[in-house]
Protein backbone atom coordinates (compact mmCIF):
# COMPACT_ATOMS: atom_id res chain seq x y z
CA UNK A 1 0.00 0.00 0.00
CA UNK A 2 1.70 3.55 -0.80
CA UNK A 3 0.41 6.24 1.85
CA UNK A 4 1.40 10.12 1.55
CA UNK A 5 3.17 10.93 4.65
CA UNK A 6 4.48 14.63 3.26
CA UNK A 7 8.26 13.71 3.52
CA UNK A 8 9.44 9.83 2.33
CA UNK A 9 12.73 10.12 3.56
CA UNK A 10 12.18 11.58 7.31
CA UNK A 11 9.20 9.38 7.71
CA UNK A 12 11.02 6.03 6.33
CA UNK A 13 14.12 7.33 8.46
CA UNK A 14 12.15 7.57 11.82
CA UNK A 15 10.62 4.08 11.50
CA UNK A 16 14.17 2.30 10.72
CA UNK A 17 15.28 4.22 14.36
CA UNK A 18 12.03 2.08 15.39
CA UNK A 19 13.15 -1.26 13.28
CA UNK A 20 10.32 -1.04 10.68
CA UNK A 21 11.57 -0.56 7.13
CA UNK A 22 9.37 1.10 4.50
CA UNK A 23 10.15 1.51 0.76
CA UNK A 24 9.93 5.74 0.20
CA UNK A 25 8.67 6.00 -3.51
CA UNK A 26 10.07 9.53 -4.16
CA UNK A 27 12.72 7.32 -6.50
CA UNK A 28 9.62 5.73 -8.04
CA UNK A 29 8.16 9.25 -9.18
CA UNK A 30 5.41 8.79 -6.32
CA UNK A 31 7.20 11.98 -3.52
CA UNK A 32 5.96 12.10 -0.53
CA UNK A 33 4.77 8.44 0.13
CA UNK A 34 6.13 5.30 1.15
CA UNK A 35 5.06 1.76 0.71
CA UNK A 36 4.11 -0.32 3.41
CA UNK A 37 3.66 -4.06 3.46
CA UNK A 38 0.95 -5.68 5.91
CA UNK A 39 1.95 -8.06 8.58
CA UNK A 40 0.34 -10.10 11.20
CA UNK A 41 -2.49 -8.25 13.40
CA UNK A 42 0.29 -8.06 16.04
CA UNK A 43 2.92 -6.57 13.62
CA UNK A 44 0.68 -4.46 12.36
CA UNK A 45 -0.34 -2.57 15.51
CA UNK A 46 3.37 -2.26 16.81
CA UNK A 47 3.20 -0.62 13.00
CA UNK A 48 0.87 1.85 13.47
CA UNK A 49 1.94 2.95 17.12
CA UNK A 50 5.28 3.59 15.54
CA UNK A 51 4.38 5.62 12.28
CA UNK A 52 2.23 7.44 14.46
CA UNK A 53 5.17 8.44 17.10
CA UNK A 54 7.01 9.45 13.81
CA UNK A 55 4.45 11.59 12.58
CA UNK A 56 3.69 13.25 15.39
CA UNK A 57 6.88 14.78 15.43
CA UNK A 58 7.39 18.85 14.83
CA UNK A 59 8.74 18.66 11.35
CA UNK A 60 6.74 16.19 9.61
CA UNK A 61 3.48 16.73 11.55
CA UNK A 62 2.26 19.82 9.77
CA UNK A 63 3.00 18.07 6.38
CA UNK A 64 -0.01 15.25 6.92
CA UNK A 65 -3.56 16.93 6.81
CA UNK A 66 -5.20 13.45 8.15
CA UNK A 67 -4.47 9.96 8.34
CA UNK A 68 -6.46 7.15 9.54
CA UNK A 69 -4.72 4.16 11.18
CA UNK A 70 -6.55 1.14 11.68
CA UNK A 71 -6.28 -2.77 12.24
CA UNK A 72 -9.67 -3.37 12.59
CA UNK A 73 -10.31 -6.04 10.70
CA UNK A 74 -14.54 -5.02 10.44
CA UNK A 75 -13.70 -2.06 8.60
Amino acid sequence: MAVDVGDDMAVSAGLRERGFTVTPLAGWGVPGCIRITFGLSAQNERFIAALTAVLAQGDIAHQVSSLVLTTDEHR
